[in-house]
């Protein structure tokens, strides 16, 4: 999954004819965070999807135990 998104980003980064988009600080900061962000998301939304499955569990047995 990273390699897919890593390899789209770079291929919008090509697209554009010229080196002066590249020299430019503001869309070299972008592309940095674009390109960190696509390292870390595939985690963050496997992280996210076990909390709520945890959480979802733990309210059942509590509403569970409860009744």
């Amino acid at each position: 999954m990273r390699a897919l998104v890593v390899d789209r980003l770079f291929t919008a980064v090509d697209a554009h004819a010229g080196l002066r988009r590249l020299e430019d600080p503001a869309f070299q900061d972008t592309l940095r965070l674009a390109h960190e962000s696509s390292q870390q998301a595939p985690d963050r939304l496997i992280l996210g999807s076990l909390s709520i499955a945890q959480a979802i569990t733990t309210m059942s047995g509590f509403i569970g135990t409860c009744w």
